[in-house]
């Protein structure tokens, strides 16, 4: 048991070329009714970054890195670093409701065999971006909220994943919408430069992230950012697959509005298969005892990755209905973009043959190589071929490398993940794809 008042959760916000829109993050952390401690990676940002960190009130730990790890490679050095029960994801162009983290750290306590709960991600228009994520039957994960292709059109469309952050093309820069909100912190205490592996710095302010109990105050002249407000959660579809124990699962989707029935009122929402790694909380020894982070996906599928290696040791993902979160999606990554398309693809293949059963593995890799090699004979025969990077040979050629050449390392993480494994591979394939 945590004394009242001690942080039970460390807030890790990774960042690239953020200077436009990470105080709103931080400011909305701020206004959390839940202490917590903040852990901001930078990767080696060059915008001036690193001044709006120094200067802001929260005086959040900061891991400098000396290169871009991509989302995936920071969480991974930022899991390191965290000494306690929960860890939080949080994009830094996310402004979470007030109550976000009390949401989320109550799901969990209500639901221990939850290894992780997943927010509600909210668009700028009021229209739910995430409230988890989905499996296809090809191994994709798409936010429950948006509608998977049917399986021709799969590969042409692979919809953009909310809560992965490229964190790499400093093109796609733009500044965030929402206002500069108020910070109110319990202590601000000069940093030091602290020791780390990997030859990431890490610049320490041991903070309570917000003062315990409610109503922060605006610091003067700044004003508070305007708070999401959603009419209805998301439809969702929870699967009703058997299991090998007792499905637990909570309420159908429906109003969040203060009408709502007690059961739609409830802290979870329905079980999902995973997370939205934009926002998210997970208990921090199951996260290390799975593995941790997969460092090497540089970004896009290090939350499905997650997921799977969760459902295989046993544990349930949940969703948070309440834990809101306003999310200007895109900020520091092209979505639709050669890289964006190649990460995807790459990472996704990496990912079934680490987690997915062997046959779902092989088939999926087969079938890539094979729309590859066909794809030259398509366009001579004048059929047509989707105009999108992933449709282009060189890129598709240049997966399959990547993935032939990580293969031996692959392999190994695939033994160790099975090592680990409480639950079989074609059980959680059948559970949860298509669904």
């Amino acid at each position: 048991m945590h004394p009242a008042g001690t942080p039970r959760t460390t807030v890790v916000v990774v960042t690239w070329q953020g200077r436009a829109h990470l105080g709103d993050c931080l400011d909305a952390l701020g206004r959390q009714t839940r202490p917590h401690r903040i852990l901001v990676v930078d990767n080696a940002s060059t915008d001036g970054t690193r001044e709006v960190l120094a200067e802001h009130p929260s005086t959040p730990v900061v891991l400098r890195t000396a290169t871009n790890l991509g989302y995936a490679g920071a969480l991974a050095a930022a899991l390191r670093q965290v000494h306690t029960p929960f860890v939080a994801w949080l994009n830094d162009d996310a402004v979470p409701e007030p109550d976000w983290l009390a949401e989320l750290e109550r799901a969990l306590d209500e639901n221990p065999s939850a290894a992780a709960a997943t927010a509600t991600l909210i668009a700028p228009n009021g229209s739910v971006q995430s409230s988890g994520v989905r499996l296809t039957d090809q191994g994709y994960g798409f936010d429950r909220d948006t509608e998977p292709p049917e399986p021709a059109e799969a590969e042409s469309s692979a919809a953009p994943r909310t809560g992965r952050r490229a964190e790499a093309d400093a093109s796609a820069v733009s500044a965030a919408t929402t206002e500069s909100a108020a910070t109110a912190m319990s202590a601000t205490v000069p940093s030091a430069t602290v020791p780390s592996e990997s030859g990431v710095s890490v610049e320490a302010a041991p903070v309570v992230g917000a003062p315990t109990g409610v109503g922060a105050t605006p610091a003067e002249g700044r004003r508070a950012a305007p708070t999401a407000v959603v009419d209805g959660a998301a439809s969702v579809n929870a699967g009703d697959g058997s299991r090998d124990e007792p499905v637990r699962r909570g309420p159908t989707a429906a109003s969040t509005s203060t009408d709502a029935s007690p059961a739609e009122q409830a802290t979870a929402g329905p079980e999902v298969f995973g997370l939205c790694g934009g926002a998210a909380l997970l208990r921090t020894p199951v996260l290390r005892a799975i593995g941790g982070v997969p460092a090497r996906f540089f970004c896009y599928y290090e939350d499905t990755d997650t997921a799977w290696r969760l459902r295989l040791a046993g544990h349930d993902v949940i969703w948070a209905r309440h834990a809101r979160v306003l999310h200007h999606h895109g900020v520091s990554t092209r979505p639709g973009s050669a890289r964006f398309h190649r990460w995807n693809e790459r990472n996704r293949l990496l990912m079934l043959l680490r987690c997915a059963p062997g046959e779902v593995a092989v088939r999926e890799l087969l079938r890539f190589a094979a729309i590859t090699v066909l794809l030259p004979l398509r366009g001579r025969r004048g059929q047509v071929v989707p105009n999108t990077p992933n449709f282009r040979v060189g890129l598709r050629a240049g997966v399959i490398a990547e993935v032939l050449g990580r293969l031996p390392a692959v392999l190994l993480d695939r033994h160790r993940i099975g090592r680990r494994s409480r639950v079989s591979r074609q059980f959680v394939w059948r559970r949860w794809s298509g669904r």
